[in-house]
């Protein structure tokens, strides 16, 4: 008996210390949950910064366009590529031309709701990439309509005499956007398919 009281006793503090840290290693992200989801709020908000300029270059470019061009005018930069003034009331690429400003604008502000709700729950960092050039574009031929009831165009491709749509930067950042995703789109599928097997 009397060894049994020699025995040393536990050492309370260290004990404390240990469960007490246990917490913590929970709260700084042991498995990395933590770091993973701060990388996707700075992602998130970089994206977020990025609107604001596509939108201010795409207005800045339209402005230039407005007093160095001549309306109808074409300004050679290369054999299938013009600078040319032009005017829509419709949406991207002169769809929608004669439908009127207001129906127009009131559906270009639904749809940039709507994709400014899918971009600030969207996880995938391509995909929201691509939703910020969406929006970008989509702001862009908003204000420069509310502001003007009309969007300006200057973008003129042509092959053999054939022109597509005179289009702007806002248009141009849409396609991009879009573009992206679709990549993403397909990306995830295979990584879907992936994991099945």
């Amino acid at each position: 008996m009397a060894d049994l009281d020699k025995r040393p006793a536990p050492r309370r503090g260290a004990c404390f210390m240990w469960v007490s840290a246990r917490p913590r290693e929970e709260e700084t992200g042991r498995d990395g949950f933590e770091p993973e989801r701060s990388r996707e709020s700075a992602g998130r908000l970089a994206h977020l910064a990025l609107i604001p300029a596509l939108v201010a270059l795409d207005l800045g470019t339209k402005a230039w366009a407005r007093t160095g061009l001549r309306y109808a005018e074409p300004m050679e930069v290369l054999p299938f590529f013009d600078l040319t003034l032009g005017y829509n009331r419709g949406v991207a690429f002169g769809l929608l031309n004669d439908s009127g400003g207001l129906p127009v604008l009131l559906l270009t502000a639904a749809i940039s709701v709507m994709f400014g709700v899918w971009f600030w729950r969207e996880p995938r960092p391509l995909t929201r990439l691509g939703l910020t050039f969406i929006l970008g574009g989509a702001l862009g031929n908003f204000f420069d309509r509310l502001s003007r009831a009309e969007v300006t165009d200057f973008l003129d491709l042509h092959v053999f005499g054939s022109h597509w749509p005179a289009f702007n930067l806002a248009d141009t950042a849409i396609t991009y956007g879009g573009v992206l995703l679709i990549i993403d789109m397909l990306n995830a599928h295979k990584e879907a398919r992936s994991s099945e097997r």
